[in-house]
């Protein structure tokens, strides 16, 4: 079990400009520790939100799983590359696993990204009790650029043509 202190115990109300970067992210990043303090980044692609509760579908995620289960403080990082901006939110994390009766209600959005085809094993449920903002130093180093300006270059840069 877990054996540091939790930082923060109070849960952050999500902006509506947090929870559309979280709704319009591809990927969210997800930092755990050990009970040793080793970390561990790793990528998710289902996600979603319930009201200000970010939801995780276990699929393919055992390290992250140990390490909520030794040390629920995790990190979540979505950034929305193109321009150049994002969140990062920090709270604790529990597990909601298949074979509990809050799964299925915890599933379902989860699902309904999947379309049901993916094994999802629990949901990782994060209450958030921090958020802060992601800016590129391109960002703060030249605020007078306007968003439109960015945006093309930073699309350029990777060559992606805009639809």
């Amino acid at each position: 079990m877990f054996h540091g202190a939790i930082v923060h115990t109070r849960v952050v109300e999500l902006t509506p400009e947090m929870k559309t970067c979280l709704d319009q992210s591809v990927l969210c990043w997800v930092a755990t520790a050990d009970n040793d303090g080793r970390s561990n980044v790793s990528p998710k692609e289902v996600f979603t939100l319930d009201g200000d509760r970010i939801l995780i579908a276990h699929i393919a995620s055992p390290k992250t799983v140990r390490n909520i289960e030794v040390n629920p403080q995790v990190m979540v990082s979505v950034v929305d590359v193109f321009a150049q901006h994002g969140w990062q939110f920090s709270g604790q994390a529990t597990l909601t696993w298949a074979d509990t009766s809050e799964f299925h209600e915890s599933v379902r959005p989860l699902d309904g990204i999947t379309e049901g085809l993916y094994p999802i094993k629990a949901v990782i449920v994060v209450d958030v009790h921090d958020a802060q903002r992601i800016v590129a130093p391109s960002s703060w180093l030249f605020p007078e650029r306007p968003k439109d300006v960015v945006r093309k270059q930073v699309l350029a840069r990777y060559g992606v043509r805009d639809l």
